[in-house]
């Protein structure tokens, strides 16, 4: 169907010209209102003229056949050509970036909410459950869960590192207000010794708590800093086509197949689906490696959806704050041994 409506519009055009020419009311009026949307209309003729300048659109003309386009009007062309592909590009592209950025700050908002959550509910325990004085605690949670929102943003922070600093820390105050409880004869020595010296204490007093707190959240966070990281490339693949540079060839394509037509006055004519098909797949075709590189990305983000459903970070955060609980616990009950060492 759509080769025989292409077909007769062919036909239709080559009637339309040599009824005009035969009754010699060929002119060029309409091409010049329409050429003066993108520039000014002196540079289109009142009558057909013969410009054998012509490098566009001199496919299809007969030799010293006359028409309404000039060697200055195909430069006018093919800049409208690359502003009309390219504000295409541009108002899709804008969608599609309204759409990840959306994602991308809600994902990272819950990731803050849901630390902000942890953090407070760790506090409220360490206080409330085993009456540590907040002043006490709030640096070393705090810390804890700010070199959580610091791994996200950046290659420096190691999460098992700050999950050990945090134990390490935490120890002399337990200790002291947990199980020791004698604060006239604590000093400074004794929490200094026990920060240092945590990982050598046997039986160790936090169990294994620690290590596997540290796993299931450099798993989870891990996984989350991936897809933070993924949707950021996206991004920018997305405002790196917004700045292609069409080829010339490109540009030349959509001349013909928007604007060469003018250049028998035909300014109504549109194009068949074949066509404009043709000309954006030649167009596109050097893009043909982006294509590959996107698919790869879509893939892993796929990858990592599937994967971060099993690793929820939400139950990472549960688990580490039940695993405090139970570290503090398996200190307690505990202690005999400890004191010992």
């Amino acid at each position: 169907m759509a080769r025989l409506t292409c077909v007769g519009v062919i036909i239709f055009s080559v009637f339309g010209i040599i009824y005009s020419l035969s009754t010699g009311t060929l002119h060029c009026r309409g091409v010049k209102d329409e050429f003066a949307k993108i520039s000014s209309q002196d540079l289109v003729p009142d009558l057909p003229t013969i410009d054998e300048g012509l490098s566009i659109c001199s496919r299809g003309l007969t030799p010293r056949q006359a028409t309404c386009c000039s060697k200055e009007t195909e430069p006018v062309y093919a800049v409208a050509s690359e502003t009309y592909v390219m504000n295409n590009i541009r108002a899709r592209n804008k969608f599609l970036k309204s759409v990840v950025t959306t994602h991308l700050q809600y994902y990272r908002e819950t990731i803050l909410e849901l630390i902000q959550h942890t953090l407070n509910n760790t506090r409220a325990k360490l206080s409330e459950w085993y009456g540590i004085p907040t002043e006490e605690h709030r640096h070393i949670v705090n810390n804890l869960f700010l070199s959580f929102e610091d791994f996200l943003k950046s290659n420096h922070v190691l999460v098992e590192e700050s999950v050990s600093k945090f134990f390490d820390n935490i120890l002399p105050v337990i200790y002291k207000n947990v199980i020791y409880r004698d604060s006239k004869s604590w000093t400074p020595a004794h929490a200094n010794c026990l920060m240092k010296h945590r990982s050598e204490i046997t039986p160790q007093p936090f169990g294994k708590n620690p290590e596997e707190i540290a796993a299931n959240l450099n798993n989870a966070l891990g996984l989350s800093k991936s897809y933070l990281e993924a949707l950021a490339v996206i991004l920018e693949t997305i405002n790196n086509t917004d700045n292609l540079a069409l080829e010339n060839e490109c540009k030349n394509a959509v001349v013909r197949l928007q604007y060469c037509s003018h250049c028998r006055g035909f300014i109504d004519v549109k194009p068949c689906n074949g066509f404009c098909l043709n000309v954006m797949r030649g167009c596109l075709s050097n893009m043909a490696e982006l294509g590959s590189e996107w698919n790869n990305i879509i893939t892993s983000i796929e990858g990592m959806v599937r994967e971060m459903s099993d690793k929820s970070l939400g139950d990472a955060f549960k688990k580490l704050s039940i695993g405090i609980t139970d570290a503090i616990f398996h200190a307690v009950t505990t202690e005999r041994n400890f004191n010992k060492s």
